[in-house]
């Protein structure tokens, strides 16, 4: 794990973010301006590599998304595309979900994990990295 993926894992751990699907970030209580985040938007969030577009979408230089990570991010965090493909810690294969799609961090948190549940996926060396 590296620096990045543990300034992340205790972001997520933390408690200090609320967790939305389908979207990076989402306005969780409208009259108070609380957001919600799903495990790549709290990475979009704590990096300060680029800054919010409206309610969901995230900028940066290069790039902008509403549901994965930019470029940039990617890179602070050397995982192999935006989505952080999810594979088996002992082969380091990519592990495929029963539709035969990449299992990743998003579809993890948009299925239902926790923060925390998904904190142990990057603890655990989890994440496909660049160069791997």
């Amino acid at each position: 794990m590296n620096d990045a993926e543990t300034k992340l894992v205790e972001a997520l751990r933390s408690g200090k973010y609320k967790q939305t699907t389908n979207k990076l970030r989402g306005l969780h209580a409208f009259e108070d301006r609380e957001y919600s985040y799903c495990c790549l938007g709290v990475a979009c969030e704590i990096f300060g590599l680029g800054k919010w577009s409206g309610e969901s979408c995230f900028m940066s230089a290069s790039t902008s998304s509403c549901t994965e990570l930019t470029e940039e991010v990617r890179e602070k965090l050397n995982w192999f595309n935006q989505s952080g493909i999810v594979v088996h810690p002992i082969t380091r294969a990519q592990l495929i979900s029963k539709d035969g799609h990449s299992l990743t961090l998003v579809r993890l948190n948009d299925s239902g994990f926790t923060f925390n549940q998904i904190s142990d996926v990057i603890h655990a060396n989890m994440i496909l990295h660049q160069g791997e």
